[in-house]
């Protein structure tokens, strides 16, 4: 459970839209949240079928990312 309510909401429309047959990258895009290289990675995972793998590494860049700006005290 998210406890960011901007995040949290925002990722809950996502899910709707993905529910109702939109591609999860181009509805993660319209977010804002991800890196672009994220969204690529993403779109390329749904694309072949490799959508678990992609979505991992995708998760690790994020965490090595937020990390990074943690430790130089910009978040």
């Amino acid at each position: 459970l998210l406890s960011n309510l901007v995040l949290r909401n925002t990722l809950a429309e996502a899910q709707k839209k993905v529910v109702e047959g939109s591609a999860l990258a181009s509805t993660l895009k319209q977010t804002e949240i991800f890196s672009p290289m994220a969204i690529h990675l993403i779109a390329n995972g749904e694309n072949s079928g490799q959508l678990a793998t992609l979505l991992a590494r995708a998760a690790v860049m994020q965490d090595t990312s937020l990390k990074r700006l943690i430790d130089a005290g910009l978040v």
